[in-house]
């Protein structure tokens, strides 16, 4: 692998954005590059997520612990059902 150092800035800036290179290492103009790209990603990301919860397997079931350790199924309406057996 070539020295970061010597890399021409788009081999830098890509390999910052692979976590190869700390971001600490660039200077301000590739850190301005770096973050117009990752920007650009995260807005490609939203733009073509498919966020239609309709799509999701049937039924979704949400569960968690509360405070006491009680396992308890959390419903769509807002409803709660205490899970028996798992205290």
């Amino acid at each position: 692998m070539t020295d970061q150092a010597d890399a021409k800035p788009s081999d830098r800036i890509s390999a910052a954005l692979a976590g190869e290179l700390p971001m600490k290492d660039l200077d301000a103009a590739e850190r301005a590059v770096l973050h117009e790209t990752i920007g650009q990603r995260l807005a490609h990301a939203v733009a073509t997520t498919r966020w239609d919860l309709t799509s999701l397997p049937k039924p979704v079931r949400h569960v968690a612990l509360d405070e006491h350790g009680h396992l308890r199924e959390y419903h769509p309406d807002g409803s709660v059902t205490d899970l028996p057996g798992h205290a």
